[in-house]
């Protein structure tokens, strides 16, 4: 079995080498996607240009406040089913429900379509490692006061015993000054980075030692770092493109945890390009190319690209490495042909970066990425490949070879020291998630809503119930629609279904994945004893784009009604034409 130890001690944090949780200074977020119109209720809002927002003079600041209130994640997303949390069980971790998780996977699938067409390659590593991987890293000497530190029951008991010991011996806890108090554990739990007795308790462990202390990662490079690592490399290979989407655990304050803004565990679109010096600004042209065109998709138009150069004091490397990495990182930002600005010395000290700042509604600047340079990391983990001599590279070892790869038998190989581009487009999911839902106001676009589209039957009671299952599993997934005979109510199924078209395997279906990778989430109205104007406004209310009224007419011709959210009629559609209309609107992340 193993333990989670909770370090209770906040000592302040330390940059270190490694890309800082995007979600660190999370505070909800929105893009004026849509407005609040005054005349309308606070659930009802018109659609706007992505680019207009309000000028900070033209809202009071109470008015602020209140759209901020209507927009807040947290409402919305109990609104909508989208998450929940069991703080009691799990602090600051959230429970993603169905409908959340499947606006999660969208984003995911766009994603990883970004990242085939990027040459990245996804990888999956443990969620765990030993003492040692931090130490190497850095983490454990700069970052361990956010960590959580594992061990299993055994060592765990015989770390209590001994820092009990310790404790009877006079020593006093942290946390109340007095010896035996309920500090006990917090302070044992303290680990061996704090250079105290609670160190040697955890050192002297029998059969354990730090080999038995272990830490949840907060961030993949180390794990990415030991990928690379795995053979000789090759200048040819690179660069070398890692993505990974394992969570990551971080140890926030309880009073910091605040809805997805500030979690514990979240989930990062995380990413370390490995590569030669010569390939940093193409490298950050591409990571810029991918950014943008993310934050297209999901109506960030106007967000705003910072670079932040060496620190005047306190930086790793030579001068020649900076003034080169920094000519490289403008390059990158002159290639996007959009405005930047200039943080002189605010870069970390292992390399300089460039952050991402969107402008929310109210006029609000929030950090949601950061691309990174790092020279430090690469030399901690002993990262090298091999490379013909002479090649233009400032991070060249002493190390030189016989090089068997080269054309030439005599060539000299030398050791290089690559340079880690930390990269991560939304930065946490869980933070974007709440920008995303707050940016939206509740209000979906269709390829990004886990609500696409409602089925109403009406007339008959459940009459024409059979024939709106039918329409649900053609809609759900295309793929598996055929015409309809002429009387699709006559040679529709005829037993009692469920209302999810994923039971599909209750009417025989065959499981065929190729056919049901398409997929839409459309749902089935179950209780149609009501009226169709009480349905049909549940509907909306619960921000369905597209609502499908089926009855006698429909369900002979095989056709639907349907109308829009905003209670636009569009019209009977064939189940053909309605298909096409979703590809049409998910082609375009419209």
């Amino acid at each position: 079995m193993l333990r989670l130890t909770l370090r209770s001690a906040r000592v302040p944090r330390t940059a270190g080498p490694h890309v800082r949780l995007l979600a660190k200074r999370a505070v909800p977020t929105w893009h004026d996607g849509t407005r609040t119109l005054a005349t309308k209720s606070p659930t009802e809002t018109k659609p706007a240009s992505p680019k207009a927002r309000p000028h900070r003079g033209s809202t009071s600041a109470s008015d602020r406040t209140s759209i901020a209130a209507e927009r807040d994640h947290r409402v919305i997303g109990q609104a909508q089913a989208l998450f929940t949390f069991h703080s009691d069980v799990s602090p600051g971790s959230v429970f993603l429900l169905p409908h959340g998780t499947r606006i999660a996977q969208r984003i995911f699938d766009t994603l990883r379509a970004g990242y085939r067409f990027y040459g990245f390659d996804e990888v999956m590593t443990p969620l765990i490692y030993k003492k040692t991987l931090w130490e190497t890293s850095g983490h454990w000497q700069n970052y361990a006061d956010d960590m959580f530190i594992v061990t299993d029951r055994v060592h765990l008991d015989s770390l209590t015993r001994r820092a009990a010991t310790w404790e009877r011996g006079g020593q006093a806890t942290e946390d109340n000054g007095s010896a035996g108090g309920p500090g006990l554990l917090s302070a044992t739990y303290q680990s061996s980075c704090c250079g105290d007795a609670t160190a040697e308790a955890l050192n002297a462990i029998p059969g354990g030692g730090p080999d038995e202390i272990l830490g949840l990662k907060p961030m993949n490079c180390p794990g990415h770092c030991l990928l690379f690592n795995e053979r000789p490399r090759s200048y040819r290979e690179l660069p070398l493109r890692l993505a990974d989407f394992s969570p990551l655990h971080r140890n926030e304050n309880n009073g910091s945890l605040s809805g997805l803004t500030r979690v514990r565990k979240f989930h990062q679109d995380d990413g370390h390009i490995f590569c030669r010096p010569d390939q940093i600004a193409e490298e950050m042209a591409h990571a810029l190319t991918f950014l943008d065109r993310i934050y297209e998709l999901l109506a960030f138009p106007d967000y705003q690209l910072t670079l932040s150069t060496r620190p005047t004091d306190k930086y790793i490397g030579e001068l020649t490495e900076w003034d080169q990495a920094e000519r490289a990182l403008e390059e990158a930002l002159e290639r996007t042909g959009r405005p930047w600005t200039l943080k002189p010395g605010d870069g970390a000290f292992y390399g300089p970066k460039i952050d991402v700042m969107v402008r929310d509604a109210l006029g609000r600047a929030h950090q949601t990425a950061t691309i990174q340079l790092d020279f430090q990391l690469p030399r901690r983990f002993g990262l090298s490949y091999n490379g013909e001599a002479p090649l233009t590279d400032v991070a060249t070892t002493t190390t030189t070879t016989t090089a068997s790869e080269s054309t030439t038998p005599s060539a000299t190989v030398t050791k290089h020291t690559p340079v880690i581009i930390h990269r991560a487009i939304l930065g946490s999911l869980e933070r974007m998630l709440a920008i995303l839902i707050e940016h939206y106001a509740g209000k979906w676009p269709f390829w990004l809503s886990p609500r696409q589209a409602k089925i109403i039957p009406v007339g008959g009671g459940d009459k024409f119930l059979p024939y709106a299952q039918q329409v649900q599993r053609w809609l759900a997934h295309p793929a598996t629609y055929q015409s309809p005979p002429s009387s699709a109510l006559e040679n529709g199924p005829s037993q009692e279904v469920s209302s999810r078209a994923a039971d599909n395997h209750t009417t025989g279906a065959h499981f065929d994945p190729a056919r049901l990778a398409e997929h839409f989430y459309i749902d089935v109205e179950a209780d149609t004893q009501r009226s169709l104007n009480r349905m049909v406004r549940e509907a909306q209310l619960a921000q369905y784009n597209f609502i499908l009224v089926v009855g006698e007419k429909e369900a002979t011709n095989g056709t639907v009604s349907v109308r829009a959210r905003d209670g636009k009629q569009l019209g009977t559609l064939t189940i053909a034409q309605c298909i096409a209309l979703f590809r049409d609107l998910q082609a375009r992340h419209q």
